[in-house]
């Protein structure tokens, strides 16, 4: 007679909770995001998981028992970014519980963060200055990139020309004082996207644009490049910052060199949202 494997079968059948990023994350991509973690969560159905959405605005105002029986969940795949229901992940962590990506990483990521790590760990990245700054110590162009919080709206990164658009930044943003500042550098914008633990790592060149910024490259050359070598810093950079479901964008300078210029956690995989659900859906099904 055949013993079915409970471990196996408990497996497969994991309570999961599924978390969706509020509104206020997805500047002009609320449907992209949307439409990602909803397709991981037909997979993980299809897979036999139990499955429960919630939304992270409903976290502040949330009964107790609510969130009691939510934390009883198996596996937490969060898009969260506010700082009250990474929060409340990060103790369901420090508990023991799976959450991907990781609240304590999260709570611990800004553009410095990254840069720096970048800079410790052997990733190019433009060079770059951290503020606040009174003059830009760079040669213009470059990005001025508020750090405080993510991207919600166009003036959190600014394409700046000459001093007299720097001091326009700086009266404007008076209060910011938490920004980086980023050389331009010509080259072909390259988007890519990667799931800790599985095959699965896409790359290609930028067609969406959240604010318009991606005008200021010049057109696409195709500048060829070592794709194991996009592949191996960004896995690198995402590795040294606790994320698991990670995208990002890099410059492929004309001497085929890709710079990091900015990593993100959890993106949309709007270019590759079947192959990324599945990814996804496979490292939550081994956890």
């Amino acid at each position: 007679m055949c013993v079915p494997n409970h471990d196996k079968l408990r497996k497969r059948m994991s309570h999961i909770l599924l978390v969706q990023r509020a509104k206020r994350f997805s500047p002009n991509s609320e449907e992209r995001d949307r439409a990602i973690i909803t397709a991981v969560m037909e997979r993980l159905r299809e897979k036999g998981h139990d499955i429960v959405m919630t939304d992270e605005t409903m976290v502040s105002t949330m009964e107790a028992d609510l969130k009691q029986t939510l934390e009883e969940c198996d596996i937490v795949l969060s898009m969260a970014r506010d700082t009250v229901t990474l929060e409340w992940l990060a103790r369901m962590e420090e508990k023991g519980k799976k959450v991907i990506n990781s609240a304590r990483a999260l709570l611990r990521m800004n553009r410095r963060t990254i840069l720096e790590t970048a800079q410790r760990e052997g990733v190019a990245t433009p060079p770059h200055a951290i503020g606040p700054l009174e003059h830009c110590p760079l040669p213009y162009p470059v990005w001025w990139k508020r750090d405080d919080r993510t991207s919600q709206e166009i003036g959190d990164v600014v394409f700046v020309r000459n001093d007299v658009e720097w001091q326009e930044v700086r009266e404007r943003d008076v209060q910011v004082q938490e920004y980086v500042v980023e050389q331009h550098l010509e080259g072909d914008l390259v988007k890519f996207y990667s799931v800790e633990g599985t095959p699965f790592f896409h790359w290609n060149y930028s067609e969406f644009s959240k604010f318009g910024n991606e005008r200021q490259n010049t057109a696409t050359r195709g500048f060829r490049f070592d794709y194991n070598g996009l592949k191996w810093q960004a896995d690198r950079l995402a590795k040294a910052m606790g994320l698991s479901i990670y995208g990002g964008d890099a410059i492929v300078t004309e001497n085929g060199t890709p710079h990091l210029i900015d990593l993100n956690d959890w993106p949309s995989f709007s270019s590759c949202r079947e192959e990324g659900a599945e990814a996804i859906a496979s490292l939550a099904d081994n956890v």
